[in-house]
């Protein structure tokens, strides 16, 4: 799996605050029945409920999920060619597990028909069973096997953890990541003034700026460019606070960019830095967050899930390395020594 894909939740959280409507989570919600779905058969599927809302809407609702990349357009063999069917992406799936972690297990709408409790977690599993969610927190420490809808019980003691995966990713993402990947140069607001110095060096270490002594800097009326004139060079830098970012221009031609991070009124201009190995430093995160489930998990299992448990080989050398003196990991033990 690409480096990339590991990253891209982390990612996406530092440069968009994803703000979901709750008939918007229920329509992510709706994939997890059938894997794929066309607008109009989600305008039949919400008809006669609550969520009731005509195609029109739907469609925009659709379209904002796939501009914020929740959403996905996915191939269907023998669909129509007017028919554009859609799937849950990797964020549509963090997102889920974040917000709806208990619409991943029992269908929400059949509960708010006052139908039967059903559920459709055999079919996430197999639309979507390869998730990065997955890849990151689950099937590093669980055999694939195990994350089955024959172990109901233990899948949901599971889904709750990777829940609480999630929730931990947010809040270092928005928190301590951001701290450690962002390297601040200078305050948008503090330009022209006490920064100004900073702008210039900034753009001399990253090779747009030569002569820096000399140099000037003015601001727009509006307040979205700088315009940095000095002997022999001039180099404009446009605010983008949509895509978090400031567009350095070289003539007419964008050479680099700068990333921006708001807090109220306050912009920051800045670069990021790449970590060395965004997979193993996201792996060694999720391993931070499982230890303390894993005494939580222990604790609370049922002889069946016991019995799943010892024969997953992931799950136990997991054990064997956290060295727990909890009653469950004793049980496991004395279970997988008589097998």
């Amino acid at each position: 799996m690409e480096a990339k894909r590991y990253n891209h939740p982390i990612d996406r959280l530092q440069s968009i605050a994803i703000k979901l409507k709750d008939d918007e989570l229920d329509i992510l919600e709706l994939f997890i029945q059938t894997g794929v779905l066309t607008a109009t058969q989600i305008t039949s599927k919400i008809k006669s409920t609550k969520l009731e809302i005509v195609y029109k809407n739907v469609h925009s609702k659709v379209q904002k999920l796939k501009k914020i990349k929740l959403l996905k357009n996915i191939k269907v063999k023998g669909a129509r060619n007017n028919e554009k069917y859609l799937g849950l992406t990797d964020d549509g799936i963090y997102q889920l597990f974040l917000k709806r972690q208990y619409g991943i297990l029992l269908d929400q709408l059949s509960i708010r028909k006052g139908q039967p409790h059903i559920s459709y977690v055999d079919s996430f599993l197999r639309f979507y069973g390869k998730n990065l969610i997955f890849e990151l927190f689950v099937y590093p420490y669980f055999e694939r096997q195990t994350i089955s809808v024959d172990n109901f019980g233990l899948l949901q003691k599971i889904f709750r953890y990777v829940a609480a995966c999630c929730k931990n990713l947010e809040t270092a993402a928005t928190a301590r990541q951001i701290a450690l990947l962002f390297n601040p140069k200078f305050s948008w607001n503090k330009v022209p003034g006490e920064d100004d110095r900073k702008v210039l060096e900034s753009l001399k270490e990253i090779g747009v700026l030569e002569h820096i002594d000399d140099a000037k800097i003015e601001k727009s009326y509006d307040n979205n460019i700088l315009i940095v004139t000095a002997p022999q060079d001039f180099v404009t830098i446009k605010l983008n606070t949509r895509a978090f970012k400031a567009e350095i221009l070289t003539g007419k031609n964008i050479t680099h960019e700068y990333k921006i991070t708001i807090l109220g009124s306050d912009i920051t201009v800045g670069t990021t830095r790449k970590l060395e190995n965004p997979i193993k430093s996201t792996s060694e995160r999720s391993r931070k967050i499982i230890e303390p489930y894993i005494f939580e998990l222990l604790s609370n299992l049922e002889e069946d899930e016991i019995k799943v448990l010892a024969h997953d080989t992931k799950f136990m050398l997991l054990l064997d390395s956290i060295h727990t003196n909890e009653s469950g990991y004793e049980r496991l033990m004395e279970l997988r020594e008589r097998s």
